[in-house]
């Protein structure tokens, strides 16, 4: 498994440009990092980890908890 965060994941044209920033690319970090955590806590692979359990746990700032 490999996660991408920062400026170098893929992304249209128009979405680049917003990618460039440096809260987005914090944004992004963080969100790669929960989700390696969920990997790892729940023994699962990255596509295996339900989505609305990442986003829970971004939403409600859970990943300093970790």
């Amino acid at each position: 498994n490999l996660l991408v965060a920062g400026r170098c994941i893929s992304s249209t044209r128009e979405g680049h440009s917003a990618l460039r920033i440096q809260p987005t690319s914090a944004a992004t970090g963080e969100a790669c990092g929960a989700l390696a955590a969920l990997c790892v806590k729940q023994k699962k692979g990255v596509r295996k980890i339900n989505f609305n359990d990442l986003q829970n746990l971004i939403a409600h700032n859970l990943t300093k908890k970790l």
